[in-house]
């Protein structure tokens, strides 16, 4: 029996997401071999994590004109394309290579979540989408774990350029597989042009309550999931003086942590437990995680390192899939990609605030101080939606 349109959409766009989350870790797990072989600082790490969160914010102001023009998936297509271009300028080995990878990268980022958002909430039903949308994110948990196992293992048997043109490889097979069924999932007819500009998505946010609050929340969550993602292994090795597979291990059991809250958390949404209350919970765990992820000192032991990174992968993770899925309950029928582009547009400035800040704390105090300061910021985030008043703005999800 096959499957309906929207699971093999959510489980092709997972893949995308996947492939192009593979080709974000590449630096943040590698770091400290890449840092060593140009002979850099590995607080460094910022800088590329601000660059390529920044440069995303070009495509997604215009990802709703492509969506509507061309179609979700061949916008997904794009995505890819623009990963392995950025893959191709890291596997160089230069310096300003580096700075332009994350560039191109950030710029397939901004258009890959509203594409995908765009497509799922045209095929799955709307008592479904809390979970699709959970089940497509986790291709980002599934990701770090590849990479926090195989990339640290790649690296003994070949050096981190080699790393990056395998991954390269990888996101080329999959533009030709999205190809073969483009068609089916995502028919030409389906595209349009006209709807809502950016600007009136935008002013859609901005005018809405919770989808304003909701917001708030994603640039506090963003901001500590990003710096999580970019520095644990960084952390681990500088601070905790543990190895590089070992910390490349504690980034892969953060991602099973991150792959199976999405799943619990989307599963568990409902008439009986709104995707609101389940967010309020997330923010106060990234909190309590960053308080146990400060307090860990070389003498702790390893068991309590992957611990508190299952913990911290099923708070900081978790949380994304049902924001995409209210965002797309409060949006305009057919306007789901620009108001996702438009929310995602405020929220993304965690994305580049979040490792610059991150950096300069880092670089002033430690990494520990650092990640305190990215779950206080998480904890804000959880404020804004806990004060929120209760109000006809669309059904509970």
């Amino acid at each position: 029996m096959l499957l309906p349109d929207y699971w093999r959409a959510a489980l092709l766009l997972n893949l995308v997401m996947l492939v192009a989350s593979l080709s974000i870790f590449t630096v943040p797990v590698m770091a400290p071999a890449i840092a060593q072989s140009l002979s850099v600082s590995p607080s460094l790490l910022g800088v590329w994590s601000a660059l390529l969160w920044g440069s995303s914010l070009a495509t997604v102001y215009t990802a709703g004109h492509f969506i509507a023009r061309h179609g979700a998936l061949r916008v997904s297509q794009a995505c890819l394309a623009l990963c392995m271009a950025g893959l191709a300028c890291a596997a160089s080995g230069w310096l300003p290579g580096l700075g332009l990878a994350a560039v191109l990268i950030g710029l397939g980022q901004g258009l890959e979540t509203p594409a995908s958002s765009a497509l799922l909430a045209r095929l799955a039903p709307l008592k479904r989408q809390a979970l699709i949308f959970s089940v497509k994110q986790t291709g980002v948990q599934v990701a770090g774990m590849l990479a926090g196992i195989l990339f640290p293992l790649l690296l003994l048997a070949t050096s981190w350029q080699g790393t990056m043109l395998m991954t390269l490889a990888v996101t080329a097979a999959l533009i030709i597989t999205t190809e073969q069924v483009r068609s089916q999932l995502d028919p030409p007819q389906v595209a349009r042009a006209g709807g809502l500009s950016m600007r009136q998505a935008m002013r859609h946010v901005r005018g809405n309550q919770r989808l304003l609050r909701l917001t708030f929340a994603s640039f506090a969550y963003i901001a500590m999931q990003v710096c999580v993602n970019t520095f644990l292994v960084t952390w681990a090795v500088t601070e905790l003086h543990a190895s590089l597979l070992v910390a490349g291990q504690a980034f892969a059991t953060m991602q099973i942590g991150g792959f199976t809250g999405r799943l619990v958390w989307g599963l568990a949404c409902g008439p009986r437990l709104r995707a609101q209350h389940v967010l309020i919970s997330l923010g106060g765990g990234m909190f309590l995680c960053a308080i146990g992820l400060y307090l860990l000192t070389p003498q702790s032991p390893p068991a309590l390192l992957a611990a508190l990174s299952l913990a911290t992968g099923l708070t900081v993770s978790g949380w994304n899939g049902l924001f995409l899925a209210e965002v797309a309950r409060l949006s305009p029928p057919d306007e789901v990609g620009r108001v996702t582009s438009a929310s995602f547009l405020f929220g993304s400035a965690g994305l580049v605030l979040g490792p610059v800040l991150f950096s300069v704390v880092a670089a002033a105090s430690s990494y520990a101080g650092a990640l305190l300061l990215m779950g206080c910021i998480a904890a804000l985030g959880m404020l804004a939606l806990a004060t929120e008043r209760s109000g006809p703005q669309g059904r509970p999800l």
